[in-house]
C-alpha cells in the first residue's frame, strides 16, 4: 500500500515532500494540537502585529504619550516569543511521541506528578500561590507537568542497559552489595499474651502450620497476608527484642511469646545467609534500575534536542523563526517543564 506524502517548509531545509513518518509531525499533528499552539502563539504576540485589528488601541498613557497594544505586543515577542513558541513545539513533539508509543499518564501519575512539584516549592499551597503571582493558571501548569512525566517515559524507552552492564557494575561495586548475617523468619502478632500463649501451645504439635496460622490469627497487617512472612533482615532491621530472638534461633526454631513494642510476637526462623555480597542474582534488577535512572536524564535530553532538529516547522516571521532555529541548533540543554 502507498504511504501519504507530506510537504513541509523547514526551517532549514526549504519546502521538501517525503511519505509520512513518525518525525514529520508538522503537517500530520492533530487539528486540535495545532489550532491549540495558533491560539497560544496568538495571545502571547507572536503573530505580526500589523495583522492585529486592535494593534493601535491604547493600553497605557504616560506623561500624556501613549502606549498601544502593537508595542506592547511587539516587546512581548522579542522578549518571550521565542522561548514561548519553542516551548510550544516541545509539547507538540511529545504529544506525538507519547501517542505514537502508546504511552499514557494515569490519574494518579499525574497527581503524584503536581504533588512532587509541590514538594519542591514547600506544599500546595505555596506552589498555588507561586503560580498565582506569575500569573500562571493551574490546568496550564499541570499541562507542563503532563509534558514533563511524558518525556520521562520517552526517554525511560530509549534507554538500554544489557547483562553484561549490569554485571560490569557489580563486579565494580560489589562493596555496595555487602550485606551482614541475615535470617529469613516468619512472625505472628497479638494484642494480649493470652492468645500468644495459646497459639504457641498449638504450635508444639507436628501438624501445625505457622503460615496458615499466622495468615488465620495474626494481628500484623503488614505481614498476614504473606503468612507472616518477614523477609530476609539484618540484626539492626527490628527492635532488640525480635533481632536477638531471631538471631539466636536455628532454621526451623521457633521462639517463646516475646514482649514486643507492637504486643505479643511469636518468631520462627526459616533460613539463615552468612555475612558477605549480595548474589548477582538478587540485585541484577535495583542494579538495571539504578543504571535507567543515571542514563535517563541525558537520553530525555538528547531525545528531546534531536526531535527539535528533525522536527518540521513553518514559521512565517522571519525573525522569529531565525531565532528559534538559533535556540535549536545551539540549546544545550531543553528546559525541564513544570519548574517554576
Amino acid at each position: 500500500m502507498q504511504r501519504n506524502t507530506v510537504t513541509c517548509t523547514c526551517v532549514s531545509h526549504g519546502t521538501v515532500s517525503r511519505p509520512g513518518s513518525r518525525r514529520s509531525w508538522c503537517c500530520r499533528s492533530r487539528a486540535l494540537r495545532v489550532l491549540a499552539i495558533a491560539a497560544a502563539i496568538a495571545s502571547l504576540g507572536i503573530a505580526s502585529c500589523t495583522e492585529t485589528p486592535d494593534a493601535g488601541r491604547v493600553v497605557a498613557v504616560v506623561n500624556g504619550e501613549p502606549i498601544t497594544r502593537g508595542q506592547l505586543m511587539e516587546e512581548l515577542q522579542k522578549k518571550h516569543g521565542p522561548r514561548a513558541l519553542l516551548k510550544l513545539v516541545d509539547e507538540a513533539l511529545v504529544a506525538r511521541e507519547a501517542a505514537e508509543r502508546g504511552i499514557t499518564l494515569t490519574p494518579a501519575e499525574r497527581d503524584a506528578g503536581l504533588e512532587r512539584a509541590a514538594a519542591r516549592v514547600g506544599s500546595r499551597v505555596d506552589l498555588e500561590e507561586r503560580l498565582k503571582q506569575k500569573g500562571v493558571p493551574l490546568d496550564a501548569y499541570r499541562r507542563e507537568i503532563d509534558t514533563d512525566l511524558l518525556t520521562d517515559k520517552i526517554a525511560a524507552q530509549e534507554v538500554k542497559v544489557g547483562d553484561d552492564e549490569v554485571r560490569a557494575y557489580y563486579t565494580e561495586h560489589r562493596a555496595d552489595f555487602q550485606r551482614g548475617v541475615r535470617v529469613r523468619a516468619r512472625m505472628m502478632l497479638f494484642r494480649d499474651k493470652g492468645s500468644a500463649e495459646a497459639v504457641l501451645e498449638a504450635l508444639q504439635s507436628p501438624e501445625a502450620d505457622f503460615a496458615g496460622l499466622a495468615k488465620a490469627l495474626s494481628e500484623d497487617d503488614a505481614t498476614r497476608d504473606e503468612g507472616g512472612d518477614m523477609g530476609y533482615f539484618e540484626k539492626h532491621d527490628y527492635a532488640a527484642v525480635i533481632s536477638e530472638a531471631a538471631f539466636s534461633l536455628e532454621p526451623g526454631g521457633t521462639s517463646a511469646v516475646l514482649d514486643a513494642p507492637d504486643g505479643w510476637v511469636i518468631l520462627r526462623v526459616e533460613d539463615r545467609k552468612p555475612e558477605g555480597p549480595l548474589p548477582l542474582d538478587e540485585v541484577q534488577e535495583q542494579i538495571r534500575q539504578r543504571l535507567e535512572r543515571e542514563r535517563r536524564p541525558e537520553a530525555r535530553e538528547q531525545w528531546l534536542l534531536a526531535a527539535r532538529k528533525a522536527a518540521k516547522l513553518q514559521i512565517p516571521r522571519k525573525e522569529l523563526r531565525q531565532a528559534v532555529e538559533a535556540m535549536i541548533q545551539h540549546v544545550d540543554a531543553p528546559p525541564m517543564p513544570g519548574e517554576l
